[in-house]
């Protein structure tokens, strides 16, 4: 039977309680690295300053938040250091710190430190800093040969699961509601699903995501039947999720895990994903997979709603294998922290 209670992994398990954990992010929120840490019993430090995703105030951020970090790691001196990356220079700069603490690292990677063009010039140092970790946490296979090429020594963990409370449902515009989860990132169609809203009058679409992020084109964008959310707190957030229909979350990059179709999958709703080979082998069954156009989105909505209580079965049983997956991906995790030295 799988324990399902918020940091049931991190309970004592053989004696690990006695590692002092630390996760370090450069970013002002990321639910992945959050629950991550959570179920490590790691003590979180999300470091950041100004605008998120602003180019023109990274020199200031950038030093400040070098410096901060630094203090950090002197002053905790865990056993262990897990990072998140990107941006690649707060790994690097763990990594340094970690020489004069006697620390061990574990960088765990998103998608965008592989596929993103903005960091794409930021192979070398990512090269450098994972052969000297303990160990690279990616989210597939791809990434995980990407790893090994370089000489470091890759985990894969694809979701950590997370039990979200009920929450107050909110009062919803529509009789059909769509929530589309996004961040304004350059890898999400936004215009094909204000395309694909244009041709569904009769269903209404919530597109979450930080409105400061929002392409200017989209500013003043008026549609009765679209909503801006702008960013939610965690429990309206998840409060939308659970309330609505279904959830459409879409890119165009591949090898990408969406971290909000997991949180779709956790919340029991059905999904309109995008069409790519990862996220068909990742999301089997309680998704209707799309291409990334206007049309193909729209009909993905339709069938979502004809074939809705069979899709709500199927979510339910994929949240099922994907605590089956935790458990065992949790009890290799484990057995790699207590494994060997990096240099």
């Amino acid at each position: 039977m799988i324990d399902r209670s918020d940091g049931a992994a991190s309970e004592s398990r053989d004696g690990e309680g006695a590692r002092s954990l630390l996760f370090i992010a450069w970013v002002p929120y990321n639910r992945r690295s959050e629950s991550l840490a959570e179920k490590l019993d790691a003590e979180y430090c999300p470091i950041h300053i100004l605008k998120y995703k602003k180019v023109y105030n990274v020199p200031v951020k950038y030093v400040y938040q070098t410096i901060r970090t630094v203090i950090t790691c002197l002053r905790r001196r865990p056993d262990i250091i897990f990072v998140q990356n990107p941006p690649i220079f707060c790994p690097l700069v763990v990594y340094s710190c970690s020489k004069f603490i006697g620390a061990r690292i574990v960088i765990d990677s998103h998608s965008a430190a592989f596929m993103s063009k903005r960091w794409r010039w930021s192979s070398p140092i990512h090269r450098f800093v994972s052969r000297r970790a303990l160990a690279n946490i990616v989210t597939n296979d791809h990434f995980a040969s990407i790893v090994s090429g370089w000489g470091g020594r890759p985990f894969i963990l694809r979701d950590i699961p997370i039990v979200f409370p009920a929450m107050n449902p909110p009062a919803l515009a529509g009789a059909r509601n769509i929530v589309f989860i996004c961040t304004y990132s350059d890898d999400e169609p936004i215009d094909e699903v204000l395309g694909a809203a244009t041709g569904l009058p009769d269903v209404h679409f919530y597109i979450t995501g930080d409105l400061a992020n929002m392409p200017k084109r989209l500013r003043g964008y008026e549609k009765t039947n679209v909503t801006f959310t702008g960013f939610l707190p965690e429990e309206d957030y998840v409060g939308l999720l659970q309330a609505c229909d279904g959830v459409l979350v879409l890119t165009e990059r591949e090898h990408t895990l969406l971290r909000g179709a997991c949180e779709a999958v956790s919340v029991g709703r059905p999904l309109v994903i995008s069409d790519t080979r990862l996220l068909r082998e990742y999301f089997p069954k309680g998704a209707i997979h799309v291409e990334n156009d206007m049309a193909a989105i729209r009909e993905g909505i339709r069938r979502l709603f004809r074939e809705r209580w069979r899709l709500e079965k199927e979510i339910l049983a994929l949240r099922d294998d994907r605590w089956v997956e935790w458990e065992s991906k949790w009890d290799e995790l484990m057995q790699l922290l207590d494994g060997g030295e990096r240099k």
